[in-house]
């Protein structure tokens, strides 16, 4: 586990380049990162395996609210089961409590069912479901985990999921 080197751009995008996007269109590697190191240049990780960039996740964090976001958590499908998933999860939530986040909380597609249960297993909660967001018939599921509570594994009231 690292941070992001420019030299990791190549794999990255040949990852993304596999990988589905839930509004239908492609990922675009090149914008991700850029915009990504722009907005929080220490919050972009890669997990390597074998000498291979095998993961990438990229976490924001809002001072003001001490509330981080995490943007995006890919694993190469050649990984996928190898844990990959859990290191850049533990490596996001430990930085964002360094950085004195109250609240961690990302969002998926509510199909997404291996993201959904990565979240789960590392103490996150659906806290909401947003009807057609990615498009007709993917509704975007938001999860949440209260970074101040020892173990928490709920944050707010859960919605009932569909």
């Amino acid at each position: 586990m690292r941070n992001y080197l420019r030299d990791d751009l190549p794999r990255v995008r040949e990852i993304l380049a596999q990988m589905p996007s839930p509004t239908g269109h492609a990922y675009d590697a090149d914008q991700i990162i850029a915009e990504s190191l722009r907005d929080q240049p220490d919050g972009v990780f890669v997990a390597v395996m074998n000498g291979e960039v095998a993961g990438i996740a990229v976490v924001l964090f809002d001072a003001w609210f001490a509330v981080a976001y995490l943007d995006y958590l890919i694993v190469n499908p050649k990984f996928h089961g190898q844990g990959v998933g859990s290191v850049l999860m533990e490596k996001s939530l430990a930085w964002a409590k360094e950085k004195g986040g109250r609240v961690f909380h990302t969002d998926t597609a509510h199909d997404n069912e291996v993201a959904i249960c990565l979240y789960r297993k590392h103490g996150m909660t659906v806290c909401g479901r947003i009807p057609n967001f990615f498009r007709p018939g993917i509704d975007k599921v938001i999860l949440a985990r209260d970074l101040e509570k020892a173990n928490s594994a709920r944050m707010v009231t859960a919605v009932t999921e569909k």
